[in-house]
């Protein structure tokens, strides 16, 4: 007997404070004393949409994009390119306080802006070394001391000797007629 009344008197006090929060809110709506700033009915639908009015930081990232530089190489051949360092974006991190009116954007200003990663540059060496390639024309050349025939990186040929040749390109080695008229 006694837990029935003490159940029925539980349930009496719930439908109670229910039937007060349940007065006191239809009370403040009909008044239009309804000072929520975040939601409204809207008049087509009839459904609660959000509005919100006030200020909020927000913060967004943004990539930094990287510079490219170029030097000049004495060891790589002339018209080659080699990439030293790759490039790699950065990102910085941008505080933004938005103002909003009636769930809309109204202002936005800059709070703080911070550099999170800094961005890596790309370095890439082009070539100036003009290496000469020669080969051996003697059977085919009329001039017997002018017998090779060079070309250099930069595209400019000519018929050289063999001494010449030599100085050119130190790792060529003329035919067997050439280096016993040169000593090699």
């Amino acid at each position: 007997m006694k837990d029935s009344s003490k159940r029925l008197g539980i349930i009496v006090g719930l439908i109670f404070t229910g039937a007060i929060i349940f007065a006191i809110v239809y009370s403040s709506i009909a008044a239009g004393t309804n000072n929520s700033n975040y939601t409204h009915r809207t008049p087509k639908t009839n459904q609660v949409e959000q509005q919100y009015t006030g200020t909020k930081m927000i913060t967004l990232k943004q990539t930094i994009d990287y510079d490219t530089k170029t030097i000049n190489d004495e060891t790589i051949e002339y018209g080659k390119t080699e990439i030293r360092t790759n490039g790699a974006a950065g990102e910085k991190t941008l505080t933004y306080e938005v103002v909003y009116e009636n769930g809309k954007e109204k202002e936005r200003e800059l709070v703080k802006e911070e550099v999170t990663k800094q961005p890596i540059t790309k370095v890439i060496a082009n070539g100036t070394k003009i290496i000469w390639h020669c080969i051996d024309t003697t059977s085919y050349n009329k001039n017997p001391y002018d017998d090779n025939y060079c070309i250099s990186s930069t595209g400019e040929a000519r018929y050289v000797n063999d001494s010449r040749a030599k100085a050119l390109e130190p790792s060529y080695r003329p035919s067997k007629r050439g280096a016993a008229r040169y000593n090699f």
